[in-house]
């Protein structure tokens, strides 16, 4: 699992979609690099997303071995 530190700098809506969704921009520290994640407008309330807030963003990459394995000794063949 990787976890990653950010802050939200900015914040705001879609063109044609304002009633939709928002945008949050986030810079990451760790690959000095922004995101953009879109979320619906209700999802956005609930977390209540500002300029300035600290986020923690967690990856799980799982992966099946034995697949990637077989995969392998097809491409061998």
């Amino acid at each position: 699992m990787i976890t990653l530190q950010g802050e939200v700098t900015r914040t705001s809506a879609p063109p044609n979609q304002a009633d939709q969704y928002r945008l949050v921009t986030i810079w990451v520290d760790d690959t000095e690099d922004e995101i953009e994640l879109t979320f619906p407008l209700a999802e956005f309330k609930k977390y209540g997303f500002q300029e300035g807030d600290k986020l923690s963003i967690k990856i799980d990459k799982q992966f099946d071995i034995d697949k990637m394995a077989q995969d392998l000794f097809r491409q061998g063949s």
